[in-house]
C-alpha cells in the first residue's frame, strides 16, 4: 500500500500545484480588477468606435494610461462573457479609478455628453463660425460657408427662404461623427414649433401679418435688451411706431445691415447710409430676422406691454428708461449723459 501511495504522491502534487496557481491567478485577477489607478488631473478621453473589438478596447485603454494590463483586462472581460456588452462612445476617465469601474462605466454606456450650444442673439453665420471648431467631432459636409449664412435652409435642404432667425436657441447634444445638417434641421424644427405654438396664440391687433415678420421683430426686441422682464416694453415700443408709421430707427438693424464691415462703433455716416437693414431710412420691419431669438423674445413680440411709449434709452444700470412723448425722451437721454460725464 505504501508504494501505491508513492505512485500517486507527485500526481497529486501537481494537481495542487495547479490549483494554487489557479487561485493564485484569479486572486491576482481579482486584485487587479479592484486597484485603483490615478488619471491625471486634467481626464482622459478614450473613443470606443461602434463595432470596435474587444482586444482593441482593451489596448487603447492601455495606450492611454486608464488601465496598466490589457491582456488581463481582455481575459477577464472574455471569460466573463462581457466583451459583447461594451457600448461605443466617448468616455471620459478621471480622478482614481479601477479597472472594473472602468468597465462598469463602458458597460453602462455612461459616455461623455458634448453640447452644442446656440446662445440667444447669435447669427446664423456665427452659429456655422462656431460649428468649424467641432470638425474633429462633427461631420460638416454639406454645410455652406459662413458667408452664405443666409442660403443654409435651401444648401442643406432644410426648408426655402432666408435662414436668419429660423434656427432656436438651445444646448444641443451632440455625438461622435453625427452630422452637423442634422445638429441644424433639430435647431430648425424647434424654432419652427416655437413659432407655430407662439403665433397661435398671438394676442389680436397687431401690426404683424406673418410669423416671418413675428420672428424679426423677436430678433430685434433680442438685440436690444437682455432684460428679460424689459422684452414687452421694447416690443411695445416697436409695435407702436409700426402703427403709427413712424420709423423704427434701431441700431442693432444698422449693424446687420453693415454686415463684416461693423468695427464696433456705428457713425453718423451709418445712421444716413441706406440698405435693406438700416431702419433709419426705411420705413417697417427690415426683410428678415437680425439675429435668433429666444422663446421670450418672440413671446414679447407677440405680447406687446399695454403701453403708450414710443422711445427708450439705456438707463446707465443695464435697463432703459421708457417714454412716450420726445421731450420726455430727449431729458432721458441728458440723464444718460449727465450720469455718463460724472462717471468718467
Amino acid at each position: 500500500m505504501s508504494k501505491k501511495r508513492n505512485k500517486r504522491s507527485p500526481l497529486r502534487g501537481l494537481l495542487l500545484l495547479g490549483l494554487l496557481a489557479f487561485f493564485g491567478a484569479a486572486a491576482y485577477g481579482l486584485y487587479y480588477l479592484q486597484a485603483p489607478r490615478a488619471i491625471p488631473a486634467a481626464g482622459v478621453m478614450v473613443a470606443v468606435p461602434a463595432g470596435a473589438p474587444a482586444q482593441r478596447v482593451a489596448q487603447e485603454l492601455e495606450r492611454q494610461g486608464v488601465i496598466s494590463n490589457w491582456q488581463l483586462f481582455y481575459a477577464y472581460i472574455r471569460l466573463t462573457g462581457k466583451a459583447r456588452g461594451i457600448q461605443s462612445g466617448d468616455y471620459l476617465f478621471a480622478g482614481v479609478v479601477s479597472p472594473s469601474q472602468v468597465l462598469d462605466k463602458m458597460l453602462s454606456g455612461e459616455v461623455l455628453i458634448r453640447n452644442f450650444t446656440i446662445p440667444p442673439g447669435w447669427r446664423v453665420r456665427d452659429v456655422l463660425l462656431a460649428l468649424q471648431d467641432f470638425g474633429q467631432l462633427l461631420d460638416l459636409s454639406g454645410l455652406p460657408p459662413p458667408d452664405r449664412a443666409q442660403n443654409l435652409l435651401v444648401e442643406t435642404g432644410l426648408g426655402t427662404g432666408p435662414a436668419e432667425g429660423w434656427l432656436f436657441p438651445d444646448s444641443y447634444r451632440i455625438d461622435r461623427g453625427s452630422k452637423a445638417v442634422d445638429l441644424l434641421a433639430r435647431a430648425h424644427d424647434r424654432m419652427k414649433q416655437v413659432m407655430a405654438e407662439e403665433w397661435a396664440g398671438r394676442a389680436p391687433g397687431l401690426p404683424i401679418k406673418t410669423p416671418e415678420e413675428a420672428l424679426t421683430l423677436a430678433s430685434i426686441v433680442e438685440k436690444e435688451t437682455g432684460v428679460e422682464t424689459e422684452k414687452p416694453l421694447v416690443a411695445a415700443v416697436f409695435v407702436n411706431r409700426l402703427r403709427t408709421g413712424m420709423r423704427l430707427q434701431t441700431d442693432p438693424t444698422v449693424i446687420y445691415g453693415l454686415g463684416e464691415a461693423y468695427d464696433g462703433n456705428i457713425r453718423l455716416q451709418d445712421l444716413r447710409t441706406p440698405t435693406a437693414y438700416n431702419t433709419y431710412t426705411m420705413t417697417g420691419l427690415p426683410p428678415t430676422p437680425i439675429a435668433l431669438p429666444n422663446r421670450s423674445s418672440i413671446h414679447a413680440a407677440l405680447h406687446p406691454a399695454d403701453s403708450k411709449a414710443l422711445y427708450f434709452v439705456a438707463d446707465g444700470k443695464g435697463g432703459h428708461v421708457f417714454t412716450d412723448n420726445y421731450p420726455d425722451h430727449e431729458r432721458a437721454v441728458k440723464r444718460l449723459l449727465a450720469s455718463q460725464k460724472q462717471k468718467s
